[in-house]
């Protein structure tokens, strides 16, 4: 397995949101991100277990400077645990019509959460090189 080439905090925001959840703060050098919980996760979750499409559904949603720019998939790993995959957005083919602003460059991971996804309060945002 690779090494975690860094850790950023992530805090929970002092407001929940409009569905009673609560939602993420992660404080980059020079961004904040918002993590924001999708309301019909678990009905769209069940749905698509039923056709084996579950991996495709997001739990949050990634928000920078008020604009989505992308989504938190649950995962879970070999020793069934679950985690949260943020995938990167950022496409080199696309670029010329991407604003490198609204992406996301890397794969990032979470790995400090509860069964039903649920981010711990002294999680850590990972990546890897």
């Amino acid at each position: 397995m690779q090494k975690a080439m860094g850790f950023i905090s992530i805090a929970k925001a002092t407001e929940l949101d409009v569905n009673g959840y609560q939602n993420y703060v992660v404080l980059f050098p020079r961004a904040k991100w918002l993590l924001v919980r999708n309301a019909m996760f678990e009905q769209n979750f069940i749905e698509k277990a039923e056709d084996n499409m579950h991996h495709s559904v997001s739990i949050y949603s990634v928000v920078k400077n008020n604009n989505k720019i992308g989504i938190a998939l649950p995962r879970y790993d070999e020793n069934d645990k679950p985690f949260l995959f943020i995938p990167r957005t950022y496409n080199k083919r696309r670029l010329d019509k991407m604003n490198s602003r609204k992406t996301i460059l890397r794969d990032y991971y979470i790995f400090d959460v509860n069964d039903d996804f649920e981010i711990d309060s002294d999680a850590k945002l990972t990546f890897f090189q």
